[in-house]
């Protein structure tokens, strides 16, 4: 009793009067999404961000060039007044920490846990600040729509700490925005900033909420009572913004979200709109959808009622959420916003309610995905192993979306390209060796020697046109093949070697692949 006294008193987002029994079904309901959270590692970016992490944390100082490709150097080559590469190397090195130290600790286990607790942290978050304003059934509706679009962003990566510094900071605004007593959220506030702003980019979206937040401190529509600025608010909003700058960046990071070259977000399937996803991707996002449906009818139809800063954040994650997938679930970390405001059916009936969304949830989880600590069978392993004990000549071209895991898992050999993309442009170059009839031009100007890549596109199985040149051209040899992965070598003297003892027909090897390209036609 002691201890709920000091949590209801310190944390009064948690300061609900519920039964044992309420309780109790809670806890069971957060442990059940737990579970569903510990899916196996999918993002491959988390591995330079542990690789940078280690080298951080080794040499207590922040890169200042590229460690671990032989495309980039300090400066785009391109764009020499891009700071791109800089950011790249420095803004998220305290994530990148963080994450290094969780996976020196607990390994893959622990990076797998860390992302379940942070997503059911944020659920809670949700959950227990809109039930403190209400009961009935939208504080698990809205939680569990959130954690449905939380599971399909199985993010391994400094992205992670901002998912769950949103809803707080969100959480906090709210408490300097309608408490005369601003202590302690108003200390807060800014210490949070500090610790986002070195950990990942996504800072931006809390300094863009404060600055809504101090508009309408200034406007007089921060609060019923007051019309004119509340200076010890408007004093902790502008520390906030300060401590925001207060990493190796600045504020680079909103040159940066709008200065991204085109022709290589426009690849990037995080980027593409909702619409685009479920067209190109077919990936539909029923919880996004049907909360923006809900969000849209509340805010439509109850206009008046809410506080006008709460309309313009709805409405500013609603556009930027249409705009790119990647946005989708901060707009959902903002249902307790319209927490009071929602019609719904009678408490009696929530746990009815709840039991019925776990049930639709089980169904679509995959029971062997769960409790899986390790990284998903996509990544090269096999063929990692295979150049580690054969040591083919450099340089490597390697297929994108491993260039992260081969970073980490592959030291000996830099990489063509990885997720970093720290030169947008050399992503377009790679785009060409790969689909177009210009491979040979950009394998032979880096000087490549060895390739890696799979000979399917594992999301539309589709077939690599780099592949099937590969097995064309008689300068190339094929000398590990899995379906997975396969490993070409060029016919030069270093590789002498490797080819005589591994080299595979490469005949057989390409009839096969058409017959599989003919049924997929």
């Amino acid at each position: 009793m002691v201890m709920e006294n000091f949590i209801n008193k310190k944390f009064p987002v948690f300061s609900v009067q519920v039964s044992v029994l309420e309780k109790s079904l809670c806890f069971c309901l957060l442990a059940v999404m737990f579970c569903f959270f510990t899916t196996p590692i999918e993002d491959g970016d988390l591995f330079w961000h542990l690789k940078t992490g280690e080298w951080i944390w080794q040499n207590r100082t922040l890169p200042v060039q590229d460690l671990f490709s032989y495309t980039v150097s300090d400066i785009n080559p391109f764009r020499p007044g891009s700071g791109r590469v800089r950011f790249i190397l420095q803004q998220y090195w305290l994530g990148q920490v963080c994450l290094f130290l969780v996976w020196k600790a607990l390994g893959y286990t622990g990076i797998i846990l860390l992302r379940a607790a942070t997503y059911t942290t944020i659920l809670a978050i949700i959950f227990f600040w809109m039930r403190r304003k209400g009961g009935g059934a939208a504080p698990l509706l809205f939680s569990f729509l959130t954690g449905t679009i939380l599971l399909t962003f199985p993010s391994e990566r400094p992205q992670l700490f901002t998912f769950l510094f949103m809803p707080v900071c969100l959480y906090l605004l709210e408490r300097v925005r309608s408490d005369d007593r601003i202590v302690p959220a108003g200390a807060l506030l800014p210490l949070l900033m500090l610790v986002w702003a070195n950990m990942h980019g996504g800072y931006i979206l809390g300094v863009v909420l404060i600055s809504f937040y101090l508009l309408f401190e200034f406007l007089g529509f921060a609060g019923k009572k007051r019309q004119k600025p509340g200076w010890p608010r408007v004093a902790v909003l502008l520390l906030a913004l300060a401590a925001a700058g207060a990493n190796p960046c600045g504020y680079d990071a909103f040159r940066e979200a709008v200065g991204t070259l085109p022709a290589y977000s426009s690849v990037v399937q995080e980027n593409a709109s909702p619409f685009t996803a479920a067209i190109r991707y077919h990936f539909y996002y029923p919880g996004y959808w049907l909360f923006l449906a809900i969000a849209t009818g509340v805010t439509v139809w109850r206009c008046k009622e809410f506080p006008p800063v709460h309309l313009l954040i709805i409405l500013f994650l609603a556009v930027l959420s249409l705009t790119s997938s990647r946005y989708m679930p901060f707009l959902l970390m903002t249902a307790p916003l319209l927490a009071g405001h929602v019609r719904e059916p009678g408490a009696r009936h929530k746990w009815v309610i709840v039991a019925v969304l776990l049930a639709v949830w089980a169904v679509t989880v995959k029971p062997k995905r769960l409790f899986n600590f390790g990284p998903i069978h996509f990544f090269p392993d096999k063929a990692v192993r295979f150049l580690q004990e054969n040591r083919p000549a450099p340089q490597l071209f390697n297929f994108y979306y491993w260039g992260g895991y081969l970073i980490w898992n592959l030291p000996e050999y830099k990489v063509f390209v990885d997720g970093r993309a720290l030169v947008e442009e050399v992503v377009v170059v790679y785009n060409k060796a790969l689909y177009t009839d210009e491979w040979r031009t950009v394998l032979d100007a880096n000087g490549v020697n060895t390739v890696l890549l799979p000979a399917v596109d594992m999301m539309n199985g589709s077939l690599f046109p780099l592949a099937l040149n590969l097995l064309r051209d008689n300068e190339w040899k094929l000398v590990y093949n899995n379906y997975l992965s396969m490993v070409f070598v060029r016919d030069i003297a270093s590789n002498a070697q490797i080819i005589r003892s591994h080299s595979i027909n490469k005949s057989e090897v390409f009839q096969a692949l058409l017959q599989y390209g003919a049924t997929r036609q």
